[in-house]
């Protein structure tokens, strides 16, 4: 704990995590619970090598996102105590863990993706249009350019920059029509930056949607951007399951050099990359979506088979449960049936069934868990790539958590 000093708000979470360590520790005897494993590596990893000493068993420990760029207290010890530690992606691994380790400490820490159910986004790529007609200009057959983009509307996003790059292609003479599903903080300040450019009616702020709304949007959208930033004190993205979602769809994505997002979006293969902060460059990657159908096709089905092939969440599931496995050196979970079923609202303990983006998220069962249990700090629920899971219970199984919401 003597290095958590230097961070004043972890140190207190911290020692708020391990004061209950003791009651954790002794449900896990009881339950016999043989490994412990934690999500996110600030506070809930402190607990669960707190639950794992007094207890006498093994942990581990995933890393997503901000809980490794804001701040990287105690992350060295906790590795090295780990039995594993997973992120998700390799810039956590590389940029952020390494320099703290030893390589055969490093060589314990996995990359274990996000991911989506590919199966509930079914890739459009079959409905790209056959004809050569570029979209966005004004003439016979060519309908608005419509793009989509899905996210919290906080500062890292960079949204203020697709209303300027909207602008841009206007004065350009392209019909545009931008639709943004999400919210939070920014909603007034980017209201004020849309009829500052004169685009009410082009630029819509449509707040929370449902993932089947989403999925609709997606439908009829030319194409998603989200144009993300480095907004500072560890505020930038990880992967970001939006662009997943539609890149699972086959709708081409422009994005940011920004984050771990080039390690979902390939430049100019699986979409176009621009860098943070740049209205013009995004406005004219815009435009070549506009202007190239041939293009739109080839990125779109590129991106589907990139989802599929590294961000499906059974499969991403799976790599963890083998990890878990290998820990404890036994069977552990049933995991032979990961798909989302709807089970409307969900049960008190789990908090809210929206992601910070607004977007309703599906619960699913993950069938049981077995002599393990999955920490995030107290009772709660569990987030597997974006998916919410209630955890049945078991005898030999303790589950902990906390109520809060995954990014999107």
């Amino acid at each position: 704990m003597r290095e958590l000093w230097r961070s004043p708000g972890e140190l207190a979470r911290g020692l708020a995590a391990v004061a209950r360590a003791a009651l954790w520790a002794r449900r896990a005897r009881a339950d016999g619970v043989a490994h412990v494993h934690a999500h996110f590596a600030l506070h809930p990893a402190v607990a669960a090598l707190a639950v794992a000493r007094l207890a006498g068993v093994t942990f581990s420990f995933t890393g997503h996102a901000h809980d490794i760029y804001r701040d990287q207290a105690m992350l060295g010890t906790k590795v090295r105590r780990a039995a594993f530690a997973v992120v998700i992606s390799r810039l956590l691994r590389d940029r952020y863990v390494a320099p703290l380790v030893a390589p055969a400490e490093l060589a314990r820490v996995h990359v274990v993706r996000c991911g989506v159910d590919t199966s509930a986004y079914r890739s459009r790529s079959a409905a790209f249009p056959d004809d050569d007609v570029p979209q966005g200009r004004e003439g016979p057959g060519r309908g608005p350019l419509t793009v989509l983009s899905v996210a919290r509307l906080v500062p890292f996003k960079g949204l203020a920059f697709l209303v300027d790059a909207c602008q841009l292609l206007v004065a350009r003479g392209y019909d545009v029509r931008c639709d943004i599903i999400g919210d939070g903080p920014l909603r007034e300040a980017l209201r004020a930056r849309i009829v500052a450019a004169g685009l009410q009616g082009r630029v819509r702020l449509l707040g929370a949607r449902t993932q089947a709304e989403v999925r609709e949007a997606l439908e009829a959208a030319s194409f998603f951007a989200l144009p993300s930033i480095d907004a500072g004190h560890g505020d930038m993205e990880g992967v970001p399951v939006s662009l997943m979602e539609a890149m699972a769809m086959g709708v081409p994505v422009v994005a940011t050099r920004t984050g771990a997002v080039p390690e979902l979006v390939e430049d100019g293969a699986t979409g176009l990359l621009v860098a943070p902060g740049d209205a013009e460059a995004l406005a004219l990657a815009m435009a070549r979506l506009a202007t190239d159908p041939g293009l739109v096709r080839t990125l779109g089905a590129a991106g589907a088979a990139r989802v599929r092939a590294d961000f499906d969440l059974r499969r991403n599931a799976l790599r963890l449960h083998d990890l878990l496995r290998a820990a404890i050196g036994s069977g552990l979970l049933d995991l032979t049936d990961l798909r989302p079923r709807s089970h409307g609202k969900p049960p008190r303990w789990t908090g809210t069934g929206r992601s910070r983006s607004g977007a309703s998220q599906p619960w699913a069962d993950c069938g049981r868990v077995g002599p393990a249990a999955d920490m995030k700090g107290g009772l709660g629920k569990a987030t597997l790539d974006g998916t919410y899971a209630a955890y049945q219970s078991h005898p030999s199984a303790v589950w902990m958590g906390e109520a809060n919401s995954p990014s999107s």
